[in-house]
């Protein structure tokens, strides 16, 4: 099990941090596994910025790279970890 520190929006934050999205896409050359740790640093332009994302951990539960995601593209589903 490894932890992964993922990059991403104020919005896509917001709506993580909320329980409101569950899911993200990243490229397709990204390892990672099921069980895995995610932990979520939010940028706005272009700079680390805090969010209460910042103390939260996800759990990795689905990973597709299956049609219809977009060639070079996954899927990877999460719960929060609390």
């Amino acid at each position: 099990m490894a932890q992964i520190m993922m990059r991403t929006s104020i919005e896509e934050a917001d709506m993580i941090a909320n329980g409101t999205k569950d899911f993200i896409f990243r490229g397709k050359n990204l390892v990672i596994g099921h069980g895995d740790i995610l932990t979520f640093t939010a940028y706005k332009d272009k700079k680390p910025t805090r969010h209460k994302i910042d103390r939260m951990k996800f759990t990795v539960r689905y990973i597709s790279t299956e049609a219809p995601i977009e060639h070079g593209f996954k899927v990877i589903g999460f719960e929060n970890k609390m």
